[in-house]
């Protein structure tokens, strides 16, 4: 979610550079560039009525007259070899086209009585310069690191406001459970009121009728009689409180400390780029060695867990055979 809503930004960012880059279309770019060249070869404030020695009101027939003299007199065969004449004559040809063209020259006119823009930005960049494929998908690359980046420094703190949520709730229910501040206790912490701001006591009062233990199921068996499996997921957990120190208890008994730490730090080497040129190269980072071992552990200890569940469904099997032998024995002994 938080990448798309990044995206989403960068996405309109693009969309707002292009629609201001082309408030000037290609006839506007004509007239600031032919106005840059003038001024740089005859001054700052030369303009096209100047250069042909016209005034803003001139008519076609004063602008054309004014072009013809000017031409037999800066034409290239007067001077040959000469770059400069060659270069002025150009500009003169261009000059004169715009004028010439009532459509341009309102715009010329526009720019000459409120200044032409200087800004040489996006528009005037990919003028002069267009970028290839490989440039543009490079940085579309490198943004989308930047992004995952920050995403991961909002996921930091996400996990770290967690745990400490999950730390002050334990603290607490170890606080009414006894007063003693240095004796081990254990708690059973609610995972929804822990990542809520709802206070203790204020939740679902049909959380705790939920049957967790092996006889509580049985009787609701009896009760309903309908068979009730065991939650898979009853929303509570049971924690270690000693101290300031808060433990997990996890479903083998273990205790896993609960600490800030344990959340995981933003780092470029788990951005897209560092992640895909490792997949090519063949390279492990330490984090998927400790995550392949972490998951063949988790395969042992199932492995176990569901070697323990045969054999103990075989010896509940096993019983109810075994009662009415004894019962025919007992039987055949009162018989003789």
């Amino acid at each position: 979610m938080i990448r798309r809503i990044f995206l989403l930004f960068w996405i309109l960012g693009l969309v707002l550079i292009a629609s201001s880059v082309r408030g000037w279309d290609t006839e506007d770019h004509e007239i600031f560039d032919l106005v840059s060249a003038l001024e740089s070869a005859e001054g700052k404030s030369m303009t096209f009525y100047k250069f042909l020695n016209v005034s803003k009101s001139a008519t076609l027939n004063e602008i054309n007259k004014a072009a013809r003299k000017l031409s037999l007199s800066i034409h290239p065969d007067k001077h040959p070899g000469n770059k400069t004449i060659e270069a002025k004559f150009s500009r003169l040809g261009l000059i004169t086209a715009i004028l010439r063209d009532e459509e341009k020259r309102k715009r010329y006119n526009f720019f000459h009585d409120n200044g032409v823009p200087r800004w040489k930005g996006t528009g005037y960049m990919y003028s002069r310069w267009q970028p290839g494929l490989g440039f543009a998908v490079s940085f579309v690359l490198l943004v989308a690191t930047l992004m995952q980046y920050g995403a991961q420094h909002v996921t930091h703190r996400s996990e770290i406001t967690r745990i400490q949520r999950f730390q002050s709730a334990a603290k607490q229910a170890a606080i009414k459970k006894s007063s003693e501040k240095s004796a081990r206790k254990k708690v059973k912490i609610s995972i929804s009121k822990s990542l809520s701001d709802e206070p203790e006591g204020k939740g679902d009062e049909n959380e705790a009728a939920i049957p967790k233990s092996r006889q509580e199921r049985r009787r609701m068996q009896q009760v309903t009689g309908s068979k009730v499996d065991k939650p898979v997921n009853p929303g509570w957990i049971d924690m270690v409180v000693e101290g300031d120190d808060v433990w997990i208890v996890a479903d083998d008994g273990s205790e896993l400390p609960l600490v800030e730490s344990a959340a995981a730090e933003p780092s470029f080497q788990r951005t897209f780029i560092p992640v895909l040129i490792k997949r090519v190269l063949g390279i492990s980072s330490p984090v998927d060695n400790a995550s392949s071992k972490t998951e063949s552990s988790t395969s042992q200890d199932v492995t176990e867990s569901e070697q323990i569940t045969t054999t103990t469904n075989n010896n509940n099997n096993s019983e109810p055979s075994s009662k009415p032998k004894n019962r025919a024995k007992g039987n055949k002994s009162k018989n003789n």
